[in-house]
């Protein structure tokens, strides 16, 4: 690998690690607004938990279950993001026996 090839994913390898920090600082904010979607679904469950049943088998229930199962499904998707990891010690190694 030449000098150049070797100086670009230096650099390369640099920006790497800084975009992971802020990957991980966005992972946390996002950790922060997951526990309000949380909440708001807590409330939304309760709010039809506690509808007679003849209005949870209405319009007002139809809705209230449509939110409660958007809502779930938010939460399901951030939840799956903020499970996403990142070896920045394993990509270096990697580039690192690439570059000789």
């Amino acid at each position: 690998m030449n000098k150049k090839r070797r100086t670009e994913l230096s650099q390369g390898l640099m920006n790497l690690e800084n975009s992971i920090e802020e990957f991980d600082g966005l992972k946390e904010r996002m950790a922060q607004e997951l526990s309000l979607i949380e909440d708001a679904l807590d409330d939304e469950q309760e709010y039809f938990d506690n509808m007679p049943s003849s209005f949870q088998d209405g319009e007002k229930g139809e809705a209230a279950q449509e939110a409660i199962d958007s809502l779930q499904e938010a939460i399901d998707l951030v939840s799956e993001f903020l499970g996403t990891e990142i070896n920045y010690q394993e990509i270096d190694e990697l580039v690192c026996r690439a570059m000789g």
